[in-house]
């Protein structure tokens, strides 16, 4: 069984603004739910810890490019049974649109 969920918002706010609030991953679990806590490890790795349908999951995700007030992406690379196509941020024409998706599979007993 395979579990997909792809959320996009745009936000009406300042570009700096939003942007500075985006690429602050540590402060994810204070406004998306199910992200329980986010670690930033080095200058491009972070650990993830999050509830996702309901499965507690962590892994280890690498930030794909970096670009001040235009892009941020990361994805999934370890640890995880979840595959993640780089979650972005990207300039919108009033603010920014913000992208998230994941899949994650999951055994059930009894399934083919």
């Amino acid at each position: 069984m395979t579990t997909k969920v792809e959320k996009a918002i745009e936000v009406d706010a300042p570009l700096r603004t939003v942007y500075d609030q985006w690429t602050q991953l540590e402060a994810f679990p204070r406004f998306m739910s199910g992200v329980k806590k986010v670690i930033q490890l080095s200058d491009d790795r972070l650990e993830w810890v999050a509830d996702l349908a309901g499965v507690r999951r962590q892994w280890i995700a690498k930030i794909l490019e970096q670009v001040p007030d235009r892009k941020v992406a990361w994805t999934a690379v370890e640890g995880a049974t979840m595959r993640a196509p780089p979650s972005s941020a990207r300039s919108a024409p009033r603010g920014l649109r913000c992208t998230c998706a994941w899949s994650t599979r999951r055994s059930c007993p009894g399934a083919q």
